[in-house]
């Protein structure tokens, strides 16, 4: 006999639909709880189940993590971690880019290691003429460090101090980089050139640069849409997918997916209760298809076969 598939919990007195799940009795200690219980914040049966099915990836991504206990994380590992907050950034200022909250100036000094003479410890007002950003920069240090910790938290990964140095690191040169962009923004470069975007953060970031470039979603979509003249309700629902899409994977950078992504992302829609040629053709064709675009325009390197989205 098979178990009930989880679904969508609607609230008797609200009617707002929430997701709850027990948490396994071995994850209790580590969870601090015995149910999972989080509001799917709407009273639309369709919405609830893909929202449903998101944070179900979620929570068993974060139980997963701790049943793995405490290890350490990669620079590689934390670069990708905080892409996240760098894509969140430029979302969150592209109206208003002059608006963002980072100090790019003092940003490109993190962790930087600035001598100071004993002497001129001795006396506060000597040392701030020394390193007038001394303690800006530490304030924003501390700040990455305590993001990184929330992050891991989040997500309940357990790491070692070396990890967590990694992450804060990364997080630090994300937002400088995220930063710099919107900078060119508020300086009126709205030409949609990313890549020289790209080379002057490397230049002019100072700190960790981020490992990987990045590849919006809505930068793609942008060049495929200029290209092909889609017509006005093809353009609306293929946006929308993508839209989709990033709300699921928890990003917006096509550099990032996987062919592991597209699993999760299937399975979701088929447990929303998606038909399979609904799947296929009205998600994931329109997903491939800019994708493709990407890669036969040079815009996204091609991978192989076998670890490529659009392949798969």
């Amino acid at each position: 006999m098979s178990l009930p598939m989880s679904r969508p919990w609607k609230h008797p007195a609200t009617g707002v639909y929430w997701f709850r799940k027990g948490v396994p009795e071995c994850l209790r200690a580590l969870v601090g709880k015995r149910e999972e219980k989080i509001s799917l914040r709407t009273k639309d049966p369709a919405e609830a189940k893909v929202r449903h099915a998101k944070i179900s990836a979620e929570v068993e991504l974060r139980w997963s993590n701790l049943r793995l206990g405490r290890r350490t994380l990669s620079e590689k590992e934390a670069h990708a971690m905080a892409g996240e907050m760098h894509h969140h950034c430029l979302e969150l200022f592209s109206e208003n880019p002059s608006q963002g909250f980072w100090d790019s100036r003092v940003g490109a000094t993190l962790w930087a290691d600035v001598p100071i003479a004993v002497e001129q410890m001795r006396s506060l007002p000597e040392w701030e003429k020394a390193d007038p950003d001394f303690f800006r920069r530490k304030q924003i240090e501390e700040w990455c460090r305590s993001q990184a910790l929330k992050e891991l938290s989040s997500r309940g990964i357990e790491v070692d101090t070396v990890g967590q140095s990694n992450l804060a690191r990364a997080i630090g040169a994300a937002l400088q980089n995220a930063s710099l962009k919107l900078k060119m923004l508020s300086d009126g470069h709205y030409d949609g050139d990313v890549a020289s975007t790209r080379k002057i953060s490397s230049e002019v970031g100072g700190g960790s640069p981020t490992k990987a470039e990045t590849l919006g979603f809505d930068e793609l979509f942008s060049g495929w849409s200029r290209e092909k003249r889609p017509g006005e309700k093809t353009e609306y629902s293929w946006k929308r997918v993508l839209d989709q899409l990033g709300e699921f994977v928890g990003h917006r950078d096509a550099a990032q997916l996987t062919p592991e992504d597209f699993v999760r992302w299937k399975n979701g829609l088929i447990e929303a209760g998606l038909k399979g040629k609904t799947i296929r053709d009205s998600k994931i064709a329109p997903v491939r298809a800019v994708l493709q675009w990407a890669v036969d325009n040079r815009r996204l390197k091609a991978r192989a076969e076998s670890d490529h989205p659009v392949s798969s």
